[in-house]
């Protein structure tokens, strides 16, 4: 069920209407940018082409692409590229109006210089007028380097759309049955990501929701909160027990030092960045002492995350003897209101 993003769908349309324009759509992990994407693209009059880039070398990509170019029969029959440039010049040199989607753009970069891959698209977007490109991907930090006036890419994209996950009167229409008081409950646990509320049945309850989507460990939601949304975390254990000393909480930088930094190394400091840097929690400082450190205090940033670091991420060990039923009563039930 594709919902909203109106504002969005109406900026990109207009940037691929203008040859030679390029989009930069970057956000969290599970924010909707490839459904978007698709959205816009199956719906267009114009030849596109959606790939989404591996984990693997340059090469392997291109031949990839290739491979996709001419399944959608952009491409007659196979050709031998060496680099995106080539092909991307070859394209161009067709005078065929072409939509090119590239998503998880930041892949590309996995055994090579950052410097240089942005070197190379830089090239290809300055001088493939022929073509519209919408660059993608959710490794926050890195999509955010390609916006510093130090990169290749700076001032290359025509309009750049930080896709956040939706507010509470969006998330609310995938429960519109509810009540005013169910409706905020939903949100307050289940967040704004569509691919959460996505799964949420609205003729089941807040507490039957709960218990099929986050208390089972082989549901999307669990697996989203355990694993997904961590994955470009530099230590993924590491900002396990960061949250999972934040939970509920607003965390002051020294509590959370004397748990996880006794030494003070330091390090923490750089973990809570990452983690900053990526969406999963945010700082926050009074409103009367904006640059006052001391006073500020961290939070996570994810409702979904909140509920599973607050209740379950230290005791899948009795979610695992008592079962989703009995552990929802024993460890959460007297504590929801």
């Amino acid at each position: 069920m594709f919902l909203h993003r109106d504002k969005e769908i109406e900026l990109i349309n207009d940037t691929l209407n203008k040859s030679g324009t390029s989009i930069l759509i970057y956000g969290k992990r599970r924010v909707g940018k490839t459904t978007l994407i698709k959205e816009i693209l199956t719906k267009c009059d114009k030849p596109f082409i959606y790939y989404e880039c591996i984990k693997s070398t340059i090469k392997e990509n291109v031949d990839l692409f290739t491979n996709e170019l001419i399944r959608r029969n952009i491409l007659k029959y196979k050709m031998e590229f060496n680099n995106f440039i080539e092909l991307f010049m070859y394209l161009n040199d067709t005078n065929n109006r072409l939509i090119v989607a590239i998503d998880e753009y930041p892949y590309l970069k996995y055994d090579i210089n950052n410097e240089y891959v942005d070197s190379t698209f830089q090239n290809i977007i300055d001088n493939c007028k022929n073509i519209n490109f919408i660059l993608a991907g959710s490794e926050i930090s890195l999509m955010n380097d390609m916006l510093e006036s130090t990169n290749p890419l700076f001032a290359r994209f025509n309009k750049i759309i930080k896709l956040e996950e939706f507010n509470y009167i969006e998330a609310s229409k995938y429960y519109n049955l509810k009540s005013y008081y169910d409706k905020i409950g939903f949100y307050s646990i289940f967040g704004g990501s569509p691919y959460i509320n996505e799964e949420i049945d609205e003729t089941k309850s807040l507490k039957e929701n709960i218990i099929k989507l986050l208390l089972d460990d082989n549901s999307k939601s669990f697996i989203y909160a355990d694993n997904v949304l961590l994955t470009d975390c530099p230590n993924t254990v590491k900002a396990k027990m960061i949250l999972s000393y934040i939970g509920n909480s607003k965390m002051r930088y020294k509590d959370l030092e004397n748990h996880l930094d006794k030494e003070k190394t330091g390090k923490l400091s750089k973990q809570l960045k990452s983690l900053i840097d990526i969406g999963i929690i945010k700082k926050t400082y009074p409103i009367n002492k904006k640059s006052d450190s001391k006073k500020a205090y961290y939070e996570i940033n994810d409702n979904v995350l909140r509920f599973y670091f607050t209740y379950i991420y230290k005791n899948k060990s009795s979610l695992k003897m008592l079962g989703p039923s009995t552990f929802y009563e024993e460890y959460i039930n007297n504590s929801l209101n």
